[in-house]
């Protein structure tokens, strides 16, 4: 028993963490934004110059 509680801090001495709630800042809307534009550009780039290619279809070996 006593190497469980040690093994999750449950000592006298240590400062242990506790559950938080976390909330959506407007940082994180920058963030995602500020990717998601990057995404966009680097997609577009890569089909513009032919670097994309993109096919539903099986080739010819059948993979």
């Amino acid at each position: 028993m006593a190497i469980a509680m040690d093994t999750r801090a449950f000592s006298s001495g240590n400062n242990r963490t506790y559950y938080k709630i976390t909330s959506w800042k407007k940082r994180d809307t920058i963030v995602l934004l500020v990717s998601l534009i990057a995404i966009i550009i680097l997609l577009y780039i890569t089909i513009h110059f032919g670097l994309f290619k993109f096919s539903l279809s099986m080739n010819k070996r059948g993979i």
